[in-house]
């Protein structure tokens, strides 16, 4: 992060979203897709944390399976951050690039073991990328940002564990 003074700083963002068209198989070549979240960042002082939506265009899409497919998608992310320090919220906008792997997942799991036993059902897309963004944070002062990082999609799965006592 780069402030109003000059300062160069490094900071860690973490991220977890939903991005609801993903849970529908049939959506899965899709070419706008939105995302509402809660994000955190780790800032030298302070840490900032809010919700974010994120909207963001498929510009480009290869097929590599019945299931699978590459996507290059971007769009604007907008945050809304809490400031402990002073008390005050502040704003986050970004511009994100996102390239990724993702894959259908519509599947019955089970596992069973010694200590116990797991089963249920997974629906929605799999899969993992690189993204690169750039913003504008305004807080207690004004300073802009610039990330790379990685995203892992997981589909929504619901189930039963159960492990024994003895």
């Amino acid at each position: 992060m780069r402030g109003d003074r000059g300062t160069v700083a490094t900071h860690v963002d973490l991220n977890v979203g939903v991005r609801p068209l993903a849970l529908f198989p049939d959506l899965h070549h899709r070419s706008n897709d939105f995302a509402l979240g809660y994000s955190v960042l780790f800032l030298p002082e302070p840490v900032l944390h809010g919700p974010y939506g994120e909207f963001n265009h498929v510009f480009l899409e290869l097929e590599t399976s019945d299931t699978g497919l590459w996507r290059l998608r971007g769009g604007p992310v907008a945050r809304l951050l809490y400031d402990p320090s002073t008390q005050r919220f502040g704003t986050h906008v970004l511009a994100r690039a996102v390239f990724e792997f993702s894959s259908v997942v519509d599947a019955d799991f089970e596992s069973s073991t010694g200590r116990g036993v797991t089963f249920g059902h997974s629906l929605g897309e799999l899969g993992f990328g690189v993204y690169a963004e750039g913003g504008v944070l305004i807080t207690s002062t004004l300073g802009w940002t610039a990330s790379i990082g990685i995203l892992f999609t997981i589909p929504a799965s619901a189930g039963v564990g159960l492990a024994w006592l003895w």
